[in-house]
């Protein structure tokens, strides 16, 4: 993909079970969720994950997602143009 990786040294992440993961790493890099094209910041995290990608809530506020958590689910919409 031809991405930069960029080193980062003062970034942590708070985990859900309490613990701190060190964010060593990120890349900056168009990402495409159900037809919605976004330029965003990755964060490399380091070991075993339970999912492949968070999506933070400001891209969420940006393609105005719609929660519906009986089904573990967003509905995700293009808006560039409000």
């Amino acid at each position: 993909m031809g991405l930069d990786l960029e080193e980062d040294h003062d970034l942590y992440m708070k985990c859900a079970d309490g613990s701190e993961k060190k964010l060593n790493h990120y890349v900056v890099a168009p990402v495409k969720v159900a037809g919605v094209m976004r330029n965003i910041t990755l964060h490399l995290v380091e070991g075993r994950t339970s999912c492949s990608i968070l999506l933070a809530r400001n891209w969420m506020n940006s393609v105005k997602a719609i929660g519906d958590y009986g089904r573990n689910a967003y509905h995700i919409f293009d808006h560039k143009d409000d």
